[in-house]
């Protein structure tokens, strides 16, 4: 087969000249068969795209998408309609399982995105359930920015699996630089969980270090499996089937199926009562020593243990500290739990909250819940990430960044390294960061960190934090000065836990099915000790005392309409 020379290949160059305040940027093609000899042809002569369609269809599309993604934010925050949204839009739709009927044969043949856009906007649009309202206060919040929007729009755009340093070393080298400045901002020793050293480009001689990962869950998937394979490793005598996890009764899922998806078939579920002094229902640390020390009677292996910082149900915070001495005192992995509270840490007033977690082997933290960095950003830092590399690093020869420093790499029997080898302070020895994940690919999540962070500056999301925490005391004081609430814990960080004053629980339900009933708001419940307690999240970057006053109204208004007596 003949294989036309390099030289001789067509290349296409694509730049754009000046632009004046009048002028748009034209693009034309740079079309050569000889590369020393460069002519200009007509940007009418485009090759045909696989890609849907050409770069100025794109810009085209492009802008008209964007127009539609600030009607539609715009139209949220304003609650007053604008020319793509005609009506207000509410928190909820007003859908029924199988609402969705798309234009499945537009899927063989294809279209006109713009028809695609229309068939999303009167169609899908109508059975979203809006997190970016600012009366979107269930579950925990999934905050967006508009810079970290960007970046992901960029990441997206240049499209790498970003599996290792080679594949692309500028996401590698960005996700160490990103997770350190996070490691710092949040009060985490660098010495313990960072890559680098202070003033040092190198990466530094120890074990830490921190990873993007996609959610909490996968963060908590790999903290179990590396604590399991830790423990055999150890100890060679201990049986698999025999390891222990430990997890407060009221933690997030994750806990549990992270122990699951190891194979820990031992799991242990500890009691989290009232307790006063914390004004919440924290870990009873006495019932998990005298669980551990029942299994060890049994002829268990205690292997891994969680607790949390801002737990879903009521944002309880364990106490970590003792929870760390048990830990250590019995040889297990232990992994806090921070998805919600942790970006808090970053206020140095909230510092006494997270006292201890630095003891944790690993530290999991959701930068999509009150970050501002869309889904798929889970911080997880790692005491020791040779031992998370030792269970997850996989490798073979066309994965790997080809020749690099041997002093001090651990080399396994498979000829492969794991995790960050230990190497001279001023040489950089790239990181792997398939080896840290369950995933071998991973999108460039970094980016939009940086873009963020770039923009706005962690200044800009303490203060978001100290406002909405401010907030959430002013709501939660009102709600107890109304008569009809009484509020039931702490208000620690951005979550109110209340309940009617003086109803069953199947009546605290009913009235949460009233107050979402116009779809103005949407709030969801939680259960301990049997009491159905109410769920009030503050989620919204912009949320204002205007937003407070509104969800307070309404409360007291719902509560009155409803038969609740006041106090």
């Amino acid at each position: 087969m003949y294989i036309q020379p390099r030289e001789n290949i067509p290349r296409y160059i694509i730049y754009y000249t000046s632009r004046t305040s009048k002028e748009t940027a034209h693009y034309h093609h740079i079309c050569t068969s000889d590369r020393n000899n460069m002519t200009a042809t007509s940007s009418s002569s485009k090759r045909t795209s696989s890609r849907g369609f050409d770069v100025e269809k794109f810009r085209h599309e492009g802008h008209a998408m964007v127009d539609y993604i600030a009607d539609y934010l715009d139209a949220l925050n304003t609650k007053t309609p604008n020319k793509t949204f005609k009506e207000v839009l509410r928190v909820r739709p007003d859908v029924e399982p199988g609402f969705l009927d798309l234009d499945v044969d537009m899927m063989e043949n294809g279209g006109e995105f713009a028809d695609a856009l229309t068939e999303f906007h009167t169609k899908v649009m109508p059975g979203v359930l809006h997190w970016q309202d600012p009366m979107f206060m269930s579950y925990f919040p999934s905050q967006m920015s508009y810079p970290a929007l960007l970046g992901d729009l960029l990441s997206n755009a240049i499209n790498t699996p970003s599996f290792s340093w080679l594949c692309n070393p500028a996401a590698s080298e960005m996700e160490v630089i990103v997770m350190d400045a996070i490691c710092d901002a949040f009060g985490l020793p660098l010495e313990r969980f960072g890559w680098r050293q202070r003033g040092t480009k190198g990466l530094k001689g120890d074990k830490g270090g921190g990873v993007m990962q996609h959610s909490a869950t996968d963060g908590m998937v790999v903290s179990a499996i590396a604590a399991r394979d830790t423990k055999l490793r150890l100890h060679p005598e201990v049986k698999a089937t025999n390891l222990v996890a430990y997890v407060p009764e009221v933690s997030h899922f994750c806990s549990t199926k992270g122990a699951a998806c190891a194979g820990i078939t031992h799991l242990r579920k500890i009691r989290c009562p009232w307790n006063d002094a914390a004004n919440n229902w924290p870990m009873d640390v006495d019932q998990l020593e005298a669980a551990v020390k029942a299994d060890i009677a049994a002829g268990l292996t205690p292997c891994f243990v969680t607790a949390s910082i801002g737990a879903t149900g009521t944002c309880s915070i364990d106490p970590i500290n003792k929870v760390a001495d048990i830990a250590k005192k019995y040889s297990m992995w232990f992994t806090v739990d921070a998805a919600y509270a942790g970006s808090a840490s970053m206020v140095p007033e909230l510092r006494h909250h997270f006292n201890g977690w630095e003891r944790a082997d690993t530290i999991i933290i959701n930068g999509s819940k009150w970050f501002g960095c869309l889904f798929n950003s889970s911080f997880m830092f790692m005491a020791d990430n040779k031992a998370v590399a030792a269970s997850l690093n996989h490798t073979a020869v066309y994965l790997k960044s080809g020749e690099r420093p041997t002093k001090g790499v651990e080399v396994e029997e498979d000829g492969s390294d794991s995790g960050c080898q230990t190497v001279a302070a001023d040489t950089y020895n790239p990181v792997d960061f398939k080896d840290l994940q369950l995933s071998l690919g991973k999108n460039w999540r970094s980016l939009k960190v940086w873009t963020m962070l770039r923009t706005m500056g962690f200044k800009d999301l303490r203060n978001m934090i100290r406002e909405h925490i401010r907030l959430a005391k002013y709501i939660a004081s009102q709600l107890n000065e109304s008569g009809y609430f009484e509020v039931l814990t702490s208000t620690d960080f951005g979550l109110v836990c209340f309940r009617p004053r003086g109803e069953t629980e199947e009546r605290v339900l009913e009235f949460l099915e009233e107050i979402n009933k116009d779809r103005t708001t949407f709030m969801v419940n939680t259960v301990i000790e049997s009491k159905a307690i109410l769920r009030l999240s503050i989620a919204h970057p912009d949320f204002s005392d205007d937003d407070a006053n509104w969800i307070i109204n309404k409360l007291v208004t719902d509560a009155a309409d409803f038969g609740i007596q006041k106090a």
